[in-house]
């Protein structure tokens, strides 16, 4: 997986490509949980995210909730047709930011 980060004021960018599955989840969240530990809003650019498995999607849950705890929260940017897809049939347009 491609990973690229922009940190602007209080926000970091995090640009993800290719897969959000099993074999990618733990090294994304090693990656995200520091900014939210310092209670930074993280903005997750989904456009070149071409699969989201279960995996993914349990991953973009215990995010929101880590971030949630420590009053900030993952805000998911340019969502493509497949991730929107997957978010939806799921529900968690009702839950996740966007």
């Amino acid at each position: 997986m491609t990973i690229k980060i922009e940190e602007k004021d209080n926000i970091s960018t995090v640009y993800l490509e290719e897969k959000l599955d099993k074999n990618e989840s733990e090294k994304i969240k090693e990656l995200i949980f520091p900014f939210v530990e310092a209670e930074k809003e993280v903005h997750l650019n989904l456009e070149k995210v071409q699969y989201i498995d279960s995996s993914g999607i349990a991953n973009l849950i215990e995010m929101h909730q880590f971030a949630l705890k420590k009053n900030t929260k993952i805000v998911l940017k340019k969502i493509n047709k497949i991730v929107s897809a997957e978010i939806n049939k799921c529900k968690l347009d009702e839950i996740l930011y966007f």
